[in-house]
């Protein structure tokens, strides 16, 4: 029913303004909330800032009465810009870390935190090594 004194057309007119107001106002909230969330996700770094520590990965269980782990592992060779190796090499020896170890910490964080050929089911370990 129409207010008191007002049409149908003049209340469905007000109403549609109204409407379209909190739709204008939700918007700009909208925009100003995914500039805020895109501006943040930039600004953070992928892996270590100066004041960040990257967690290291899972280490494997050992064979019984044994140094070694337990683990499957494959070769890699490269050449790297030198500051970059001289900041992995920094790093590495600040960390007391092997160059094997930093590498799978770097990889690691790189992609996400997988789980590791040692985390995953015997079968696809087993699936895996015969490639």
């Amino acid at each position: 029913m129409a207010e008191k004194g007002k049409s149908k057309n003049e209340t469905d007119s007000q109403f549609q303004k109204a409407i379209q107001r909190e739709m204008e106002r939700v918007k700009e909230d909208l925009r100003a909330f995914v500039k805020e969330q895109i501006s943040s996700t930039s600004a953070k770094p992928a892996f270590k800032s100066q004041t960040h520590e990257l967690e290291e990965p899972p280490l494997p269980t050992r064979e019984k009465g044994g140094r070694k782990h337990v683990v499957m592992r494959e070769k890699l060779s490269g050449t790297a810009d030198k500051t970059l190796m001289e900041m992995f090499e920094q790093e590495r020896t600040r960390r007391g870390m092997t160059v094997s170890r930093m590498i799978d910490m770097v990889l690691w964080h790189y992609f996400g935190r997988p789980k590791l050929s040692f985390e995953q089911s015997p079968r696809i370990a087993e699936d895996s090594s015969s490639e």
